[in-house]
């Protein structure tokens, strides 16, 4: 009898032992790593890139257990894997169909899987808990589905932004170009549009109170982007919409008016020359308030990201004998040749650039030699400067 009952009491532990397996292996979606949040890809075609300079954007180039860096060259993503990024980082997906390249852009600290034709905020394979509390996307020319929790979004358009709060289970759809379609996970016979130059909301029943207080609008009723903008800044969103604007701004599409659209900066690449002294006679020598009132039309740079730290263009003044000065200091009483590149996919950046050029050249202490570049592009552009040994000043959106 007591061997029975031991018997009995090992059977149990091992069943309860493998259910605690079984339990595990759906968890963690089988062998490997559950994904990260970021682009999940389930069918070939699909091929990713770091878009932009200044951020890490990491994709399944090899296997699905792992994520490789990525950089501005495209790379084929295998089949189940994803693509993610840091806190800062933006990347860029295509895929091409017979009549159109679809393009979805993923902003900081969001999440987005593709699945088949679908494009879902949280990746396959993780929880409710896993997924971010915001994801901001920009999708291009893409005939596909949108999955958010609280409603999907069919496409009829080109250029639409899309923003998941998880908090509130809202998803706010803003179309820039197109229509874009969307029906309500709760109520899927209340399907609206959301039409060029206005935006819209879909909220889960459960949260649909507290949406309206949030928007101060119902959800699915159509307002100006002017609107958006309160709720954008309560979910901590501005700047993946100021990433967006960028791009929406290179193909003069309507963009989020925020109170800053689009924030551009300067900086050093790998914060070249290693004397402080240079970066501030740079930014001396160049008169913000005259070049403002050139290009009223053109947001002026507001950072500069030099040796770990961020400065505040607009409170450095314009000094001329301050910035002699300091390149005496520095060891350079003769001119000191540099380049000045610019990201030629924003709008009225390359005449901004050579009116920056021409300040810096004014008193014969700099010799600047001007290249422009985009975010595509961005890293055959840098190599080929790089090998020259020249300081790099860069000019593009921070």
């Amino acid at each position: 009898m007591k061997n029975q009952i031991q018997r009995r009491d090992f059977d149990l532990h091992r069943a309860i032992l493998w259910l605690m397996l079984i339990v595990i292996f759906a968890l963690t979606g089988g062998c490997g790593p559950a994904p990260q949040p970021g682009v999940q890809v389930t069918k070939t075609g699909w091929e990713a890139q770091r878009y932009g300079l200044y951020n890490k954007v990491w994709g399944s180039t090899i296997s699905t257990s792992q994520v490789d860096l990525l950089t501005n060259t495209w790379k084929k993503i295998v089949v189940n894997g994803y693509v993610t990024t840091d806190s800062n980082g933006q990347g860029k997906m295509r895929k091409d169909y017979p009549s159109n390249t679809c393009t979805v852009y993923v902003f900081q600290q969001s999440s987005a899987g593709v699945l088949s034709e679908a494009i879902t905020t949280c990746p396959k394979g993780t929880t409710g808990q896993g997924c971010t509390n915001a994801s901001t996307w920009l999708l291009n020319n893409c005939g596909i589905r949108a999955v958010t929790l609280p409603a999907s979004v069919v496409f009829k358009g080109t250029m639409v932004t899309i923003i998941e709060y998880r908090e509130l289970e809202v998803a706010v759809v803003l179309s820039s170009e197109g229509v874009a379609e969307v029906t309500p996970t709760d109520q899927p016979d209340q399907v609206f549009e959301v039409h060029p130059g206005l935006a819209a909301y879909a909220v889960t029943n459960e949260f649909r109170e507290q949406a309206e207080g949030f928007f101060g609008f119902p959800p699915g009723v159509e307002v100006d982007f002017e609107q958006m903008i309160g709720p954008i800044e309560s979910m901590d969103q501005v700047r993946q919409i100021q990433s967006a604007n960028l791009i929406l701004r290179s193909q003069g599409l309507p963009m989020v008016p925020l109170p800053e659209p689009i924030v551009l900066g300067l900086r050093w690449l790998t914060d070249q020359p290693e004397d402080f002294r240079v970066t501030e006679a740079a930014i001396n020598f160049i008169d913000w308030v005259k070049l403002g009132q050139i290009f009223p039309d053109v947001p002026m740079p507001s950072a500069f990201e030099a040796h770990g730290e961020t400065l505040d263009l607009r409170s450095i003044p314009y000094d001329t004998e301050n910035a002699r000065r300091l390149l005496d200091e520095a060891g350079y009483p003769t001119e000191l040749e540099i380049f000045l590149v610019y990201d030629e996919s924003i709008p009225g950046l390359a005449d901004l650039a050579f009116a920056i050029a021409d300040e810096l050249r004014a008193y014969q202490r700099f010799v600047v030699n001007i290249q422009s570049f985009n975010p595509d592009n961005a890293e055959a552009v840098f190599a080929e400067l790089e090998a020259t040994n020249l300081p790099i000043l860069v000019l593009s959106g921070y």
